[in-house]
């Protein structure tokens, strides 16, 4: 499987859930693409202890398989969520409490784990870019900060949580366009890789004013 192969596996299943949203469809459409993700994963895990014996490192799209099984884990989990049946209500006096929700828990660990394992790679691809590999490259960087900002996301949605995430997510690409304007002094570079760096950057700003504004507003 190649590294596109989650792009359209993801939009075959948002076009499969758009087709038919209930959760019947959306459980098997999750689980489908569950499927492909820990397929892809696998294939990765191969290609990257092949390149290993040879001392290569394999391209940034790859080493993404960890963190998009865990995010086709976690729709799977919501999946299944939604299409488990509710018991109903016990008003009894005597009736027993409501157990703890193991589907909330297993949620909360997989999207830890997803946290987990994006930071580890964001933090080797900038590694990669400090130490000035080619396999690295901003937009690399921008990419797995981006994904690593939006699973922190997912894991603490609160307001304090998603303030923090953004910034640090800003900070990095602020290191980032700085990093891309220090090479252009030195040596020529794409203007379109000096617009996009400023872009990224403007847009980590602007997602950390909307998380400070929406934590500011909250009582």
């Amino acid at each position: 499987m190649t590294p596109e192969t989650y792009e359209w596996s993801r939009r075959v299943f948002e076009a499969e859930r758009e087709l038919d949203p209930s959760n019947a469809n959306t459980l098997a459409a999750a689980r489908e693409h569950f499927g492909r993700m820990k397929w892809k994963e696998a294939g990765a895990i191969e290609i990257a202890n092949e390149a290993a014996k040879t001392g290569q490192v394999i391209p940034p799209k790859w080493e993404m398989g960890a963190c998009q099984r865990y995010e086709a884990e976690i729709w799977l989990k919501e999946a299944e969520g939604k299409a488990a049946p509710k018991p109903a209500a016990e008003t009894r006096p005597d009736a027993p409490k409501p157990q703890p929700d193991s589907n909330a828990d297993d949620l909360r660990l997989l999207r830890q784990e997803k946290v987990k394992a994006g930071r580890e790679e964001l933090g080797r691809q900038l590694e990669r870019l400090k130490q000035g590999s080619g396999t690295t490259s901003a937009p690399d960087v921008y990419e797995w900060s981006k994904w690593v900002f939006e699973a922190e996301r997912e894991l603490d949605p609160s307001g304090a949580g998603t303030v923090k995430a953004a910034r640090e997510h800003v900070e990095r690409m602020k290191a980032n366009e700085a990093r891309v304007t220090q090479i252009a002094k030195v040596k020529q570079v794409k203007p379109l890789d000096l617009q996009q760096v400023a872009y990224q950057r403007v847009e980590a700003e602007i997602w950390l004013k909307e998380a400070e504004a929406r934590a500011a507003a909250k009582p």
